[in-house]
């Protein structure tokens, strides 16, 4: 995805389940797509050690991955309304 791609699909993520530390996420968003689009996914391992940027990793894994990843929406929307409650 392009740079203004992903960072709309952010801002999308963000408003329908309404999240809160966006500026962890956008600020992070284009490190974490860099590394990954540099990585052998094969063979690195990625740790994100900032928990409150996790939504900007999805974002990138979901450009990457597509529709592999659905799964993993579904985790992070169980998780979020977890957090919530």
């Amino acid at each position: 995805m392009t740079d203004k791609t992903l960072h709309k699909r952010l801002l999308d993520v963000c408003y329908k389940k309404q999240l809160h530390h966006l500026g962890s996420y956008f600020s992070s968003l284009d490190l974490i797509d860099d590394i990954y689009s540099k990585m052998n996914l094969d063979e690195d391992i990625f740790i994100l050690s900032a928990g409150h940027s996790v939504v900007a990793l999805y974002v990138v894994l979901e450009s990457i991955l597509g529709m592999m990843l659905n799964g993993y929406m579904r985790s992070l929307e169980i998780i979020l309304k977890d957090m919530r409650n």
